[in-house]
Order: C-alpha cells, then structure tokens, then sequence
C-alpha cells in the first residue's frame, strides 16, 4: 500500500488529527483491508472527522460537500468518492 496516493494521504491525515489511530492503518495487511476498514473504527470523532476531510480537501485538491462528510461508511467509499488511486 506505499504506493498508493490515497493511502499516503490518509495516513498523512490520520496522523496530524489523531497518531494513535495510525496502529490501526499500520496493522492493515494489503489494500483490500484498507478499502474495507469501517471509518467509525479510526476512533476519530466529529470534530475530527472534519479536521480529517479538511486535510484531505487541502492536500488532494477534491471537494468534499458538507452534506456527504458523514455518509461514507468505510475508507473504500471515500477514496471512491475522491477517485484518488
């Protein structure tokens, strides 16, 4: 998963809003365990969740609307929604 965008830019993410949540993203085994992680089990809260979105906005340059902050439900639905490979 090293060379995956998307993953180098959550892992950024992660650990500016919360570096103990990246145990988690570290113990992943393979890009299938990634896009199925449930976004809930990063431990993040709202206000993170929003921090999280930010970065990835600001870094990434893909607009995320208010309204779908909270709809994706797993880290594949979101990188699906930002189309980053």
């Amino acid at each position: 998963m090293g060379n995956c965008k998307f993953f180098n830019l959550l892992y950024e993410a992660v650990g500016h809003i919360r570096s103990e949540s990246l145990v988690i993203l570290d113990s992943l085994e393979g890009e299938e365990s990634l896009m199925s992680l449930l976004i809930p089990s990063l431990g993040l809260d709202s206000v993170e969740i929003f921090e999280l979105v930010g970065y990835l906005e600001d870094n990434s340059g893909v607009e995320i609307p208010e309204s779908k902050v909270f709809s994706f439900k797993t880290v594949g639905e979101l990188k699906a929604f930002m189309a980053l490979n």
